[in-house]
């Protein structure tokens, strides 16, 4: 993977310089990424708003890649541990979609706090409030993008978690936060994968890690199992699942 990706930023550089050569207009209207306010489309009767990532976010990505690697010196291995910490943060696509009066926010795998950011920029979040329908959970659930604060700030009816256990995701963490962030309010969490196939994949994943997989610490099954046995949150544990509006 860190080799195409070396691959691709290059060919990008390349591309880049040729529109410019053949004066071929990139992005209108002044040649920058449209991010934010200014991407804003139609699909359909239905709006979409590229929130993320911000210039900015692009800007120091570029930045980081010139000081730290240089599109011509960096090697796969070098790129490998890079793409763990930048990549996903700093480059995911975070889009919200709108239609007849239902809101979806897509947040990729961008970390919480910089959606966060995206939305304030956008004039989303007033009285340090966001709500939307459907919120898909950033990074398949994952606690190193998440923090309580992230749930008592962007509200939603629906939770959709993708993900399998692989990668230890979603993590007991996130749940937890979850669970604390929406407070007392009435919410429906969808997980993709059933949360006992889940924890066999996660124990599955640690097998060859230095920190093994323990039930008492990682297994998500007991908070789903306590969720369903309570009325406040209603978990649709794996099952497809068509949500009404």
């Amino acid at each position: 993977m860190a080799a195409a990706v070396l691959q691709s930023y290059n060919e990008a550089l390349k591309l880049g310089s040729l529109a410019s050569i053949l004066q071929v207009t990139r992005n209108p209207p002044d040649q920058s990424l449209l991010t934010g306010d200014r991407a804003q489309m139609s699909v359909g009767d239905a709006t979409l708003r590229i929130l993320a990532p911000l210039d900015e976010q692009i800007e120091e990505f570029r930045k980081e890649w010139h000081d730290k690697l240089g599109p011509a010196g960096a090697g796969p291995a070098a790129l490998a541990q890079y793409l763990d910490d930048s990549i996903p943060n700093l480059a995911s696509i975070v889009a919200l979609l709108e239609y007849d009066g239902t809101s979806v926010l897509l947040t990729g795998d961008a970390r919480g706090d910089l959606i966060v950011k995206a939305c304030n920029k956008a004039g989303l979040i007033r009285n340090g409030k966001m709500k939307v329908d459907v919120l898909k959970v950033p990074h398949h659930g994952s606690d190193r993008d998440l923090e309580t604060s992230f749930f008592e700030i962007i509200e939603a009816k629906h939770y959709i978690i993708s993900a399998n256990g692989n990668f230890g995701n979603p993590d007991r963490a996130s749940l937890e936060m979850l669970e604390q962030g929406t407070g007392n309010r009435n919410i429906n969490v969808y997980l993709t994968v059933a949360a006992q196939d889940c924890d066999a994949q996660h124990e599955a994943w640690r097998s060859n890690k230095a920190v093994k997989y323990d039930p008492a610490v990682h297994s998500i099954t007991p908070i789903i199992n306590r969720w369903q046995s309570r009325n406040r949150i209603t978990v649709s544990n794996g099952a497809p699942i068509e949500i009404d509006f």
